[in-house]
C-alpha cells in the first residue's frame, strides 16, 4: 500500500518548483513595480525641490537686475509711448508686458536665464504694480496693484514702487513657479541729489542759475554773481535749510516766511563747511562755519551752536559714491551699435560723449536712453571728458547718469542737455574736475571728488520714479510658490 501511494507523488516536484518559480516572480514584479513607483517619486521630488531652487534663484537675479541695472517702471508697464513725457520707450525683455489679470499670467516671453550646469530652463517676468490709491486695491486679487495704499495723492514718493517677479523653472517633467514682490525707496546710497563736493564750488559769470537743486561744498562757495545766482525750491531735500528766506525767487514758491504747508517745499540754498563768499549768501537760506546755525560736522565743543534746535548738516551721507554698481550697470546696457555703455580710454587726448552714430568709437550715448540708463567712461591715466553731443538748449533732454572716473568733465556751451546725474570720481579737493564754460543749460544733479565750476544753467536732475542706479534701494515684500 506504501508502495502504491509513493508511485502516485512521483513528477511532483517539477510542477511545485514551476509554482514557486511563478510566485516568486509575480511577487518579485509586484516589488518592482512598488521600487519603481518610489523611485519615480523620490525623482519627482528631487527635481521639484531642484525647480524651486532655480525659481528661487530667478527671483535673485531679478532683483540684482532692478537694484543694479534697471528700476524704471516704465520698463515694466507694457506700455510703448515715445512721445509722452517722460517717454516710454519699449519694454524690457524682463517685461510681463500687459498682466493677464483673468489667467493671472505674462503674455511676454520674459527673459530666459540658465542658472545650472545642466541647462535647466528658467524664466523669468517682471510687472510693475500699479499705485494702490483706493482703499481695497491694496489687497486686490486680480494682480494689478502695489500692496500698499498710497498715503496722499495718486503715487508714492520719489523713487518708491513697487515690482511683482515671476520665476519658472523646469527641471525634467517637474515645473514650479515663484512670485516675489519688491519695493524701491528712495534710500541714496551714496549719491546725493544736488551740487555735491567735498572740495570747492565756484559759481561763476552773470548769466548762469542754478535752479531747483542746493548746492554742498566740503570747503568754501565762491564766486562773482549775485545772491540770485541759485533760484527755486529744493525737490530732493524739501527742508533741510529751515528758511525763512528773506526774498522770493523765482520759480517757486519760496516766500518770507516760508510757508510749510505747501507741498512744493522751501528755496534752494548753500551749504558750506567753509565759507560762503559775500554776495553769495542769503540769511536764513544758506549756512557755513560763520553762521549759526552751523553744520554739525564743522562744530568744535562748547560752540553755542550745539544746543540750538535749528542745527543743521548736509541732508545726505556726504561719502565718496561707490561708484562700483553704476559700473555693473553700464556694462549690462546695451548702446544700440555693437556694444555696452562702459568705455576704457587711454592715451593723452581728450575724448568726447557723443551722441550714437553707426562706427562711433568714442564713448557714445545711446539713442534709445531713458532715466536708468548708465554711461561710464574710464580714464587709464587722468584726462578730460567733453560733452559733446549736438543739437541745442531747447533739444529734448538725453536722460541717464554720466559717470567719470579717472579723469575731469568739460561742458560744451549751447549741447543738448542731460536730464539726470554726472559722477565724477578720482582727484580730490583742489583739483577742478567739474568744468562748466557758461551759455550750458545740463538738468542734472553732480557729485564730484574734486572742485567744482559753473557758470551756466544748471537745474534740478530727473526726479522721475525708479530711475538712477545707486540711488535707491530695494527689499522684498512678500514671497510665495505659486500653484496654480
Amino acid at each position: 500500500m506504501l508502495q502504491k501511494l509513493l508511485k502516485e507523488e512521483s513528477g511532483m516536484a517539477l510542477p511545485l518548483a514551476m509554482m514557486t518559480v511563478v510566485l516568486i516572480g509575480v511577487m518579485g514584479a509586484g516589488l518592482l513595480v512598488f521600487v519603481s513607483t518610489d523611485i519615480d517619486s523620490v525623482v519627482e521630488s528631487n527635481q521639484g525641490q531642484t525647480a524651486l531652487n532655480l525659481a528661487d534663484a530667478g527671483v535673485q537675479v531679478a532683483k540684482s537686475h532692478l537694484l543694479e541695472t534697471d528700476a524704471l517702471y516704465l520698463s515694466y508697464d507694457g506700455i510703448t509711448d515715445p512721445g509722452a513725457d517722460p517717454p516710454n520707450p519699449a519694454d524690457s525683455v524682463w517685461s510681463c508686458g500687459v498682466w493677464d489679470s483673468v489667467n493671472k499670467s505674462c503674455p511676454a516671453a520674459g527673459k530666459s536665464l540658465t542658472l545650472d550646469a545642466n541647462n535647466n530652463p528658467v524664466t523669468v517676468w517682471i510687472q510693475y504694480l500699479r499705485p494702490a490709491t483706493q482703499p481695497g486695491q491694496e489687497n486686490d486679487s486680480t494682480g494689478v496693484y502695489a500692496p500698499e495704499l498710497v498715503s496722499s495723492g495718486n503715487d508714492y514718493p520719489v523713487g518708491q514702487d513697487y515690482f511683482k517677479v515671476i520665476s519658472q523653472a523646469t527641471v525634467g517633467q517637474t515645473k514650479r513657479k515663484v512670485e516675489a514682490i519688491f519695493s524701491t525707496n528712495a534710500n541714496s546710497l551714496g549719491i546725493p541729489r544736488g551740487v555735491y563736493t567735498p572740495g570747492s564750488i565756484e559759481l561763476f559769470g552773470n548769466r548762469g542759475h542754478v535752479t531747483n537743486m542746493s548746492l554742498f561744498a566740503g570747503t568754501n562757495i565762491i564766486g562773482q554773481q549775485t545772491d540770485t545766482f541759485v533760484q527755486g525750491i529744493d525737490y530732493a531735500y524739501g527742508d533741510w535749510n529751515v528758511a525763512p528766506n528773506t526774498t522770493p525767487r523765482s520759480p517757486g514758491t519760496c516766500s518770507d516766511p516760508l510757508d510749510t504747508t505747501l507741498p512744493a517745499g522751501p528755496c534752494a540754498g548753500l551749504g558750506a563747511l567753509g565759507t560762503i563768499e559775500g554776495n553769495n549768501k542769503v540769511p536764513g537760506r544758506d549756512y557755513d562755519s560763520t553762521t549759526c546755525p552751523k553744520f554739525v560736522s564743522s562744530l568744535a565743543l562748547g560752540s553755542t551752536c550745539l544746543t540750538s534746535p535749528n542745527t543743521i548738516t548736509f541732508p545726505f551721507n556726504a561719502t565718496t559714491p561707490d561708484i562700483q554698481m553704476l559700473r555693473y550697470a553700464a556694462q549690462s546696457q546695451v548702446n544700440g551699435i555693437g556694444g555696452d555703455n562702459y568705455y576704457e580710454v587711454s592715451g593723452q587726448n581728450q575724448t568726447s560723449v557723443v551722441s550714437a552714430t553707426t562706427g562711433e568709437t568714442r564713448p557714445v550715448w545711446p539713442s534709445d536712453n531713458k532715466a536708468s540708463t548708465v554711461v561710464f567712461v574710464k580714464f587709464t591715466s587722468p584726462n578730460q571728458l567733453n560733452w559733446n553731443v549736438g543739437g541745442r538748449c531747447d533739444t529734448p533732454p538725453v536722460r541717464g547718469t554720466l559717470v567719470v572716473e579717472n579723469g575731469r568733465f568739460a561742458t560744451t556751451p549751447g549741447q543738448t542737455p542731460l536730464k539726470g546725474m554726472i559722477v565724477i570720481s578720482g582727484a580730490g579737493p583742489g583739483t577742478k574736475v567739474y568744468d562748466d564754460s557758461g551759455i550750458t543749460c545740463m538738468q542734472s544733479f553732480i557729485a564730484a571728488s574734486g572742485d567744482i565750476k559753473i557758470a551756466g544753467n544748471v537745474g534740478a536732475g530727473t526726479q522721475e520714479r525708479g530711475n538712477i542706479p545707486t540711488s535707491y534701494g530695494i527689499k522684498l515684500v512678500s514671497w510665495r510658490e505659486l500653484y496654480q
